[in-house]
């Protein structure tokens, strides 16, 4: 019972952020085949290493949201990754690479 409620908890917060999962994913791999390989890869380092542990480790410690804190911060840098990400791929600088 107790891993149901985890689990139903983890879904209910994290499944609002799916779509930006996959539009970061497929224009990061749209940029990736056109050449684009380092800002993505920053894009990523910066959501991922700077954003998302930080903000889990004050929303599961400080605010002792626990595990609902580390999934909260995966959410919100999730969002944050594929909103950076398609803001990279409508500026249309990866059209000017040459392969």
């Amino acid at each position: 019972p107790l891993v149901q409620k985890f689990g139903a908890d983890y879904l209910r917060i994290n499944a609002f952020c799916e779509p930006f999962l996959a539009l970061g994913m497929v224009l990061t791999g749209a940029l990736q085949g056109a050449g684009e390989t380092f800002r993505p890869t920053i894009i990523t380092l910066i959501s991922m290493v700077v954003v998302r542990m930080p903000l889990a480790y004050f929303l599961m410690f400080t605010l002792n949201l626990q595990t609902h804190g580390a999934w909260i911060s995966m959410a919100v840098t999730t969002i944050v990754g594929g909103v950076l990400t398609l803001f990279l791929f409508r500026a249309g600088t990866w059209k000017k690479l040459k392969v």
